[in-house]
């Protein structure tokens, strides 16, 4: 038989995760700590994001804004088969709008693959098609080819998105 550990393991083990928790808490409930739900404008979705914000709402967790995702552009309605889709989303836009009052209901548009990663979502909201594109990392670019005197965009652009990407993180 193993024996099992005195009670202060034990005592240690739950303070310390309480300690963990109450940390996490402070973190969540901070006034400069906000959620943000993102959403595509389906039944299901809609109605899970809504329990989801009514949970953080019990627990004191701000939200400051409802991202509408994958919505399509005005373009699509000239082809049939999204016409319907577009109109679909359009009556979901007013209804996250009245059900999410008064959190901003803020667009993504549909894109060609899946937006994940900060630096992703920056160019999608800053309309660039390349993650080096966005303003944070074209800074480290030009910061990283300022240092060695080089173009950022000549033979070694490679390199500076490189040492771009590890001053990043």
């Amino acid at each position: 038989s193993v024996p099992l550990p005195d009670r202060d393991v034990f005592r240690e083990v739950e303070d310390l995760l309480y300690r963990r928790l109450a940390k996490l808490k402070a973190r969540l409930t901070d006034p400069r700590t906000s959620a943000r739900l993102v959403l595509t404008p389906e039944r299901m979705v809609i109605d899970e994001s809504r329990r989801a914000w009514t949970e953080l709402s019990l627990f004191d967790v701000p939200c400051d804004a409802v991202v509408l995702n994958r919505m399509l552009p005005s373009e699509a309605a000239e082809v049939e088969f999204f016409r319907d889709w577009l109109q679909l989303q359009a009556e979901r836009r007013g209804e996250i709008a009245e059900l999410f009052a008064p959190l901003p209901v803020l667009e993504a548009p549909l894109q060609d693959d899946e937006v994940t990663g900060l630096e992703r979502l920056a160019a999608v909201l800053q309309g660039k098609h390349d993650n080096y594109d966005i303003d944070l990392m074209r800074a480290l670019i030009e910061a990283s080819a300022e240092a060695s005197k080089t173009d950022p965009d000549g033979p070694d652009k490679v390199s500076h998105r490189v040492i771009a990407d590890h001053l990043r993180s």
